[in-house]
C-alpha cells in the first residue's frame, strides 16, 4: 500500500469509525466499499422527509434535498443483497458477475 493509500485509509477510518476494512463489513453486514474517483454517477435518491429525485452528475460527494434542505455526505459503502440459488443460476447474471477475493484481488 502506498503512503497516499495509507493516508486515504486513515481518513476513511476517522470519518467512518463503524467501518472495518479488514473485515469488509459495515456493522457486520455484507457491503461494497467504493473508492470514489470523481466519475459520473446516475442515481435515484430518497430523503428521510420522503422527497425523492434523480441525479446525473459528476463528483457527487454531497447532496441536498430540494424539498427540506437536509444535506447528506455520500457514503463509500453500499449494501450487498445475496441472491437465492435460483436467482444466481439465472443466465442473465452470468455475463456481469465479478469474482472477488482469493487469487483475483487487485490491490
Amino acid at each position: 500500500m502506498t503512503a497516499e493509500h495509507e493516508q486515504i485509509h486513515k481518513q476513511n477510518a476517522e470519518a467512518f469509525p463503524h467501518f472495518d476494512a479488514d473485515k469488509a463489513s459495515v456493522d457486520g453486514k455484507p457491503h461494497v466499499w467504493i473508492q470514489w474517483k470523481g466519475t459520473d454517477v446516475c442515481c435515484d435518491v430518497r430523503c428521510v422527509c420522503g422527497h425523492g429525485g434523480h441525479l446525473d452528475v459528476e463528483f457527487m460527494y454531497f447532496i441536498r434535498c430540494a424539498k427540506c434542505g437536509r444535506t447528506y455526505q455520500v457514503g463509500q459503502s453500499m449494501p450487498l443483497y445475496e441472491l437465492t440459488p435460483e436467482q444466481a443460476a439465472n443466465d442473465q447474471h452470468r455475463t456481469t458477475v465479478k469474482d472477488f477475493g482469493g487469487d483475483t484481488d487487485d490491490e
